[in-house]
């Protein structure tokens, strides 16, 4: 069975507003994790669910799965695990 990286980057942080165009070391937060989840041999696909145009258009230079977040997946109230349900629903139907 292969493994799986799902990154979860929703547009409207409430607590630290842009937190994903934050640079750490020149790359924005969504680049860096990307990067640390292409370091770990284990992982066979990295997936990235947001609702973010910026990050969605972003060229990564990589094999990487974009998926779109619906509106109702990227509210404050919505859950992790519903936004994780929602790209194996996506995965599952390609």
């Amino acid at each position: 069975m292969d493994t799986i990286a799902v990154i979860l980057a929703r547009k409207n942080s409430k607590r630290l507003k842009n937190k994903h165009y934050l640079k750490i070391n020149g790359k924005n937060l969504v680049q860096n994790t990307i990067n640390f989840a292409t370091k770990l041999n284990f992982i066979k696909e990295i997936v990235l669910s947001t609702d973010d145009k910026y990050f969605l258009n972003f060229d990564y230079g990589l094999n990487l799965i974009k998926i779109k977040r619906p509106k109702y997946l990227s509210t404050s109230k919505s859950s992790s695990i519903s936004a994780i349900k929602h790209v194996f629903t996506k995965l599952k139907n390609k």
